[in-house]
């Protein structure tokens, strides 16, 4: 869904000077303590709905309340991390509600296709083919399937059979040569429209929980298929991959079609697919260096006062601070990699400044959008995201 954002941003540059977005500076001082992070992760708890934990204000061309199933993922993956820190061995109302949500609402536009998207009709591309509400993306799917099967990993109690056919029923018309995209890669959704486009970042992400669906399954054939859609995707990843100036990290631009490198989240994203898939022993793994592409993250420091930013530092024509949804995703990557922890205390130091007056986080921080004169607002799956970050970052210090 980057595409339209990427293009308002860009409005949004017309009326700012660069040099006036140089001298916002969004980190505090001091890295917040496990016990700052807990405090703040309790405070995030108290304000989501009870019944409807991932439902809020949306980020998209809409200022209704939706339920989003991104942010009932995140939820489901910060609880799981929060219970495995505090040592419980089950999941806490708010993982189990958000993870029920996630098997209730699988094929919320009842197409009979099972997987996840957006409530509201969306014209990803800007291509004029605008897909309608809940229409199923490979980025919303891949992080429910990954969340669905942490729960079924981590607790007993989780409904393993109903995670098990509908991550199975999710992931199977991905195995279809026919919804592939071009270059043979998982498509950005199985609309015919989309599938024009060989966009990396759910490819990517997609291609982790396939191989690692590949050892779960105890069907033989869609195990070797799971695998073969994982490979592919991974060297269609591998034979266009870029190398950042100066660090030589590997990056990747949005797709095939554009010259133009992602954003944090996007970014985030690949990273996590790539390293899932090597987690799980992708046949193509030998060849993958996973150290070259995780420290693409610190690309996105500021060269000057190291503030956490939208889109890599030598991006030139763009320089705005992170969101809270990218700081998000970023911290689940970084928080435990002994190799990222000046990065990972760049995060964690700057995301106080997204904080208003109400107590709740902001899309961006406060201080800038007020000196920006940009629209700022409180976005339940931004506020989700951090939540499964900071999680991931708690449990992460205990491990140390």
């Amino acid at each position: 869904m980057q595409i339209r954002y990427r293009s308002s941003i860009i409005r949004v540059l017309a009326s700012i000077s660069i040099s006036a977005l140089l001298v916002l500076s969004v980190a505090c001082s001091e890295t917040p303590t496990a016990s700052e992070m807990q405090r703040v992760l309790d405070g995030l708890e108290r304000g989501f709905e009870a019944s409807r934990p991932g439902r809020g204000l949306t980020d998209y061309p809409s200022d209704q309340r939706e339920d989003i199933p991104k942010a009932y993922a995140m939820l489901l993956l910060g609880s799981i991390d929060r219970a495995r820190h505090q040592g419980a061995n089950q999941l806490p109302q708010l993982g189990s509600t958000a993870g029920k949500w996630l098997l209730d609402h699988q094929d919320e536009n009842h197409d009979g296709v099972i997987g996840w998207g957006v409530p509201i009709a969306w014209d990803a591309y800007g291509d004029g083919t605008v897909n309608p509400a809940n229409t199923e993306y490979t980025i919303s799917t891949a992080i429910a399937v990954h969340a669905l099967l942490d729960w079924m990993e981590f607790s007993a109690d989780a409904p393993r059979q109903q995670i098990l056919a509908a991550v199975t029923n999710s992931l199977r018309p991905y195995l279809q040569s026919e919804m592939r995209a071009p270059s043979g890669m998982a498509p950005y959704s199985l609309v015919e429209a989309d599938r024009r486009y060989d966009t990396f970042n759910p490819a990517a992400y997609l291609a982790g929980q396939l191989q690692r669906f590949s050892h779960v399954t105890t069907d033989a054939a869609m195990a070797s298929d799971l695998r073969q859609a994982a490979d592919t995707t991974i060297s269609v990843l591998m034979a266009n991959k870029k190398s950042a100036p100066k660090s030589g990290a590997w990056y990747w631009n949005y797709s095939l079609q554009e010259n133009t490198p992602n954003d944090l989240p996007h970014a985030s994203y690949i990273i996590d697919g790539i390293a899932t898939y090597l987690q799980y022993r992708g046949r193509l793994a030998p060849g993958i260096e996973k150290e070259r592409i995780v420290a693409h993250l610190d690309d996105f420091l500021d060269r000057d006062d190291r503030h956490p930013l939208a889109w890599p530092y030598f991006r030139t024509d763009v320089h705005l601070p992170a969101r809270l949804y990218d700081l998000g995703i970023a911290m689940r990557i970084s928080c435990g990699n002994p190799k990222l922890s000046g990065f990972t205390d760049e995060l964690l130091r700057s995301f106080p400044a997204y904080q208003g007056t109400d107590g709740h986080y902001y899309r961006q921080p406060i201080d800038y959008a007020k000196k920006a004169n940009v629209q700022n607002r409180q976005v339940a799956e931004y506020e989700a995201y951090l939540y499964q970050g900071l999680a991931a970052c708690v449990l992460a210090h205990k491990a140390r």
